[in-house]
């Protein structure tokens, strides 16, 4: 019993592990750098896949709560004009969350965009692991 009770937990360990953000920078301006968690990468349905990004900004946006970075879940249909955000935590330059947003909502992703260019990246990557 015991070494079954110890087999869990290392299993549970393992799974928690494995489950740690790796944040891989994606795209960096002047004005704003983007990043995708490689480990969240998803199949969501039959055609789309889902993935956490975040966007960092160089300095907080002093107009918009002293922002600084955000946190986004994002639910793609490959191909689509658009990018779907399931959730989104916006922090400020001291890290502290300063807003969350649990409401779905479509952002354009029109062709050449940061959206485009993340998703159509994870559809290649959630779709090659057949």
């Amino acid at each position: 019993m015991k070494r079954i009770l110890t087999a869990c937990v290392l299993v549970l360990a393992s799974a928690q592990a494995i489950a740690e953000p790796a944040w891989v920078e994606w795209s960096k301006t002047s004005k704003i750098a983007w990043y995708v968690d490689a480990n969240s990468v998803r199949r969501s349905g039959t055609d789309g896949v889902a993935m956490w990004v975040k966007y960092v900004l160089p300095v907080p946006d002093a107009e918009h709560q002293n922002a600084k970075a955000s946190v986004i879940h994002l639910d793609y249909r490959c191909g689509a004009p658009f990018v779907g955000i399931d959730s989104m935590a916006i922090y400020d330059g001291n890290g502290r969350l300063i807003l969350t947003n649990e409401q779905f909502s479509k952002v354009s992703a029109p062709p050449g965009s940061v959206y485009e260019d993340m998703m159509d990246g994870g559809c290649k990557v959630a779709y090659r692991k057949q």
